[in-house]
């Protein structure tokens, strides 16, 4: 109906402004941080993958292609990666393909799961090393060892979305219009069908990382007529709704475990932030906790003692689990510097008390 463009932004500063490079034809898109970032371009039946060390302005075509037509390609560090193809015709296994040098080459997996009949990957969410793809015909891929290995499930309806607050728990939204809500307890292995309470949305669906039932969903009337417009929060792992309200049709969501989370506007480009934190206010205080020093770090950080806590896991600003430690009877120390510089949260949990969440920052 017109012409269309498409381009990839980075911002440093919470949103307030963007650095932006067109990139046309894009197809899907996978940061692992401010610098580093792969793309895929193109159009069914001819993909290009595209990848930057540099942020935005640096994407340049790949020396390496994935064989085939890229969905989806997602890294689970600087080096090991999978790319999930469309499924050509004749195909009896699902093409999948995975890299252990940074997309510099790209093996088959030769225990790919068989594939169902008519089956295309629709979505995908990756958290630490695991990685759901859901498909057009319900059957959901899960690797849990960053792609080495997969399994297949059968859920019950074709789901488009899928998302985690951790390795077990996830919620997800069917494919039909009223979009049901599913939801698991075993990382996806089975899924039962929930009955909300309260207005929710039906356009898409995030996680709050580490959190104990966090959940954000936006709608859009643009897209169902069975929605609304505006963005839903639940704190209970989908049982019950709360409405945050908003006239602004709304097509996606992401939080991190800081709390934090951005929603984009239908066919416009707009993003926007949340004013406040993506976790529900409550009135119970979380019991004190000695914080982990110092704060800011060169890399490594001293933690308390063993205690209503008994681990530490440490998160990155876009949600990802990089690094679990048991916490000793006596103080020990955590080295971060591996990770890189930028904003982390170290939440600690495992015992008796709830979990509690600390934002770290390591300097340059």
């Amino acid at each position: 109906m017109g012409a269309t463009s498409t381009q990839a932004a980075a911002s440093t500063d919470k949103g307030a402004t963007w650095q932006s490079a067109l990139i046309p034809d894009a197809l899907d898109f996978w940061a692992l941080d401010a610098q580093r970032a792969w793309l895929v371009t193109g159009f069914t039946g001819a993909t290009r993958l595209r990848v930057t060390t540099t942020g935005p302005g640096g994407f340049a075509v790949a020396a390496t292609q994935v064989p085939g037509t890229v969905a989806f390609v997602r890294f689970f560090g600087p080096a090991v990666g999978v790319a999930i193809d469309n499924v050509p015709p004749g195909a009896s296994s699902w093409p999948l393909y995975r890299t252990t040098d940074g997309g510099q080459s790209w093996q088959p997996l030769a225990t790919a799961p068989a594939l169902v009949a008519g089956a295309q990957p629709s979505a995908c969410t990756l958290l630490g090393n695991d990685l759901w793809v859901a498909t057009t015909t319900g059957q959901l891929l899960h690797t849990a060892d960053a792609g080495l290995t997969w399994v297949s499930i059968n859920t019950p309806q074709a789901l488009t979305q899928v998302s985690f607050r951790d390795s077990q728990h996830g919620l997800a939204l069917g494919a039909s219009p009223t979009r049901s809500l599913y939801r698991t307890v075993d990382g996806g292995a089975t899924w039962v069908l929930a009955s909300p309470a309260g207005l929710r949305r039906l356009r898409a669906l995030a996680a709050v990382p580490g959190t104990t039932g966090t959940y954000l969903s936006v709608g859009s009337t643009l897209d169902n007529a069975n929605d609304t417009n505006g963005t839903a929060r639940t704190a209970d792992d989908g049982q019950t709704w709360q409405d945050l309200g908003g006239p602004i049709a709304l097509s996606s969501v992401v939080a991190n475990s800081a709390g934090q989370a951005w929603a984009s506007q239908s066919y416009s480009g707009i993003i926007q932030q949340f004013a406040g934190a993506a976790l529900p206010t409550t009135t119970a205080r979380p019991p004190a906790v000695a914080a982990a020093y110092p704060n800011p770090t060169t890399g490594r950080v001293q933690l308390p003692t063993a205690g209503p806590y008994q681990t530490v896991v440490v998160y990155d600003a876009m949600g990802r689990q990089c690094r679990t430690a048991a916490l000793a009877a006596t103080e020990t120390s955590l080295d971060l510097g591996s990770l890189g510089a930028g904003l982390y949260v170290l939440r600690f949990g495992g015992g008796t008390a709830a979990p509690q969440q600390q934002p770290v920052v390591v300097a340059p």
